[in-house]
């Protein structure tokens, strides 16, 4: 699932290191989630994989 161009304007830096960290894709999900961006397994997988 691909960003919005607003969705993605408002991503931090600090969020940006966070999700680089990610050891799992569970991981970036959770985090995404948390901050607002809707991102499931499948679309992480699509897109990250």
């Amino acid at each position: 699932m691909a960003l919005s161009d607003e969705q993605q304007a408002n991503l931090s830096e600090e969020l940006i290191a966070k999700a680089m960290q990610c050891e799992t894709l569970e991981q970036l999900i959770e985090l995404a989630n948390k901050n607002g961006v809707e991102l499931t397994l499948e679309g992480a997988r699509n897109k990250f994989a």
